[in-house]
């Protein structure tokens, strides 16, 4: 028997949370994992149409910190920060994916300025380029 509860102890202290975090958007996305006290957990970069997974377990062997679930996770975009989605209540072991979370779902794109015979134009003119013709004058001679 006693070696029995031991066995259970041992299995019991190594258990940690962990969420499969699935961005299934066109977004380049930050995943912030939060505890049920509110607590920060961790923060993960997942590029579009990745899988990966997260976990709670930041020491060594034996040191894992103490489950906070059910989980919070937020999904903010990458390029300016705002809010894309927020999944509640996830369990552990569960996999969230960005699209199904509640919220915006969608991210601000910088739509690139067209010119003239609608062609884009570039983004900053060429400082050198300026530089010359600015310089320019009458031929010399």
């Amino acid at each position: 028997m006693k070696k029995l509860w031991m066995l259970c102890l041992v299995f019991g202290s190594l258990h940690a949370g962990s969420v499969r975090l699935s961005n299934d958007s066109a977004f380049k996305l930050i995943a912030k994992i939060r505890g049920a006290d509110g607590s920060d957990m961790g923060t993960v970069v997942v590029n579009p149409q990745q899988t990966m997974s997260w976990n709670d377990y930041w020491g060594s062997v034996g040191s894992y910190t103490q489950s906070k679930t059910p989980y919070t996770v937020a999904w903010y975009c990458e390029e300016d920060g705002t809010d894309f989605s927020v999944c509640n209540q996830v369990p552990t072991g569960a996999t969230v994916t960005a699209m199904t979370c509640g919220g915006a779902r969608a991210c601000k794109t910088k739509k690139p300025a067209v010119g003239p015979n609608g062609i884009p134009a570039p983004s900053s003119p060429d400082p050198l380029q300026q530089a010359d013709q600015s310089q320019a004058g009458p031929p010399s001679g």
